[in-house]
């Protein structure tokens, strides 16, 4: 085994980079500069290694501390503090819906964080292969990662704190892409808006309650019989004026793409891509089953193939004027299978680049929107590191359910302190309807959904096939005011909101963070039902049926919620707001109409004039 070990001293800490077996991962990171050191910081690496049943070419261990915590590791439906928990690195197609502790999920985001004593770290692997991550659970005393690739690429990063980690770590692999202002609003989906004629009626019903719509996302149902780069004529006749119609009414459209085209020697753009798709084991085109029934996938890591994507999606933006694109199934998906069979990329085993075929689908879009001229605004499901520099994600197929409520915010937090800022869900519950016509429509699940939204980046309404209606015009009172309320105060956080975007765009920092960001060596911080978001508010949304009041964990320091009460941190207070916010003493927050300064003992809430 070959281990080449460098070492980089920047103002902002320590970096480490491990590479094992020469590697060339598909995803390349900055070179910090780098000089040749000899001791292999913190971690063993070994070879063809057992961790339970599966051995692995390359296993990396760290020793696990008895009070240490570990965070990170994206999108993982477990509690926000990783210990004594077992994660499959491999992206997936989950098949519609997902619970606590469904696993594998869609994004595969390798990077921890470990908080012992005085210490923070960061671990990062850059191995795209199928594998395992075991946080002292399989294997008691030890944090173990394991590949099915022979080579491996790790970076170790020494920081103060978690600010000074996260600028480092987007030094390394890059700060977010620049997020456009009008994505911040409030966005519509349904799986699906059709045709032309409703999808206007739909946006002119929200306008005359006074509820803006920022986008409206067209699902799958827009294509002629799902095929990519095509519209159905019968559902819209004429997607250009549509396009302009709904600009008219300040309203942006994202289009949704699939990684895969229909194999049709009578598709056009089938043909194009000859040459350019995944193969089988004989080198032969690899065929499977999606939405438009059999079909090819394109091979994203062939710069070819890459550059015949970006073409493709500057003419399609450039052609009908649209403003985003949402890519689903890039895991990549196969139907009723999860992901691929047996495949390969010019001779290289698929396993071996998996987790990354999804972010290469989303590095061609964003390479192709950039040539438009316009800022690129893309919505991906799966994802890999460096997603951030590239597109929002959300969260998937989540279900409609109060235990999923709880759940999404685990998800965000986690997806937000593995360094992917601009996350979010389906607000309401993407599959499954609330209660069942049995017990009556649970419309307090859904303003709790909306409130647990409030302070996204990505704050959207979106909808299965066989969910009720969620458009807000067809609610009933007293719900239709509150969830209007909600939607209102998000624009009220406008301004805070976008400052912190612009943050996570020049320094990496996250948006929404959890508690022990701020507080690492609080062990009741380590929660996922409150969090801060930015430096200056702590949000606890209530979770919980038939309640508006709940416990609220203030950390140490000062608090005042918005009707002005002070309360002394390290303590546990009830909430007596139905949407609890606290602001932090020392900070200040800028809203559409206000001023918010909390200093010295007191809370100051200034007009703007």
């Amino acid at each position: 085994m070959k281990v080449d070990i460098r070492k980089v001293n920047q103002k902002r800490g320590t970096v480490y980079n491990i590479r094992v077996n020469d590697p060339s991962p598909p995803v390349s990171f900055k070179d910090l500069g780098f000089i040749q050191a000899s001791d292999l910081p913190y971690v063993t690496v070994l070879e063809n290694y057992s961790i339970g049943k599966d051995t692995f070419k390359i296993v990396v261990q760290k020793d696990f501390g008895i009070r240490e915590h570990i965070l990170g590791m994206g999108e993982r439906a477990f509690e926000l503090d990783r210990r004594r928990l077992t994660f499959s690195l491999w992206n997936i197609d989950v098949g519609g819906h997902y619970n606590w502790y469904t696993d594998p999920m869609y994004k595969s985001i390798n990077f921890f964080i470990s908080i012992d004593k005085q210490k923070i770290l960061g671990f990062l692997f850059n191995n795209a292969s199928k594998g395992i991550a075991d946080i002292g659970n399989i294997i008691y005393d030890k944090i173990s990662l394991g590949f099915i690739d022979n080579s491996l690429d790790l970076y170790v990063l020494e920081t103060r704190s978690m600010e000074e980690l996260f600028e480092l770590l987007s030094e390394l692999t890059g700060y977010p892409f620049k997020l456009p202002e009008w994505s911040l609003g409030y966005q519509i989906s349904r799986y699906s808006y059709y045709p032309s004629s409703t999808l206007i009626n739909i946006i002119d019903e929200h306008l005359k309650e006074g509820v803006p719509i920022s986008v409206v996302y067209l699902d799958i149902d827009y294509m002629e019989e799902y095929k990519m780069f095509t519209w159905d004529k019968n559902k819209f006749p004429d997607p250009k004026s549509l396009i302009e119609e709904l600009h008219k009414r300040n309203v942006r459209v994202v289009t949704i793409f699939s990684p895969c085209l229909k194999v049709d020697q009578n598709y056009p753009p089938f043909r194009e891509a000859l040459g350019l798709y995944v193969e089988n084991k004989n080198g032969e085109i690899y065929i499977d089953d999606m939405w438009p029934g059999r079909c090819a996938w394109i091979d994203f890591f062939s710069n070819e193939a890459k550059e015949w994507w970006s073409r493709k999606t500057e003419e399609w933006i450039k052609e009908y004027n649209v403003d985003g694109i949402w890519i689903d199934m890039n895991e990549p998906a196969v139907l009723g299978k999860g992901t691929f069979g047996e495949a390969f990329h010019k001779g290289i085993q698929h396993e071996l680049l998996h987790n990354a075929y999804g972010l290469k689908e989303v590095e061609a879009t964003f390479d192709g929107f950039r040539r438009t001229g316009k800022d690129p605004f893309i919505l991906s499901r799966s994802g890999y590191l460096g997603i951030h520099k590239y597109a929002v994600v959300w969260t998937g197929d989540n279900v409609s359910s109060w235990d999923d409520l709880r759940l999404q915010l685990s998800l965000t937090l986690s997806l937000s302190i593995s360094g992917v800022p601009y996350v979010g869900f389906d607000i309401g519950g993407f599959s499954g309807r609330e209660s069942g016509i049995r017990k009556g429509r649970d419309y307090e699940l859904l303003l709790r959904y909306f409130q647990a939204a409030l302070f996204m980046p990505l704050f959207r309404n979106h909808k299965a096939k066989g969910g009720e209606d969620q458009e807000i015009y067809l609610l009933p009172e007293p719900w239709r005011k509150r969830i209007k309320d909600v939607i209102k105060l998000r624009y009220e956080f406008l301004p805070y909101i976008k400052k912190l975007v612009d943050e996570a765009n020049e320094k990496g920092h996250p948006v929404l963070r959890p508690l022990p960001y701020y507080f690492p060596q609080d062990d009741s911080s380590y929660r996922c039902d409150e969090f801060m978001v930015g430096s200056s508010i702590l949000f606890a949304p209530i979770l919980q049926k038939g309640t508006n009041r709940r416990e609220v964990y203030l950390p140490k320091g000062k608090w005042a919620n918005l009707q002005g009460d002070i309360f002394e941190g390290e303590n546990s207070v009830e909430s007596i707001d139905d949407l609890p916010i606290f602001v932090r003493q020392g900070y200040s927050i800028e809203t559409t109409s206000k001023f918010i300064n909390f200093t010295d003992n007191k809370l100051i809430l200034i007009d703007k004039k």
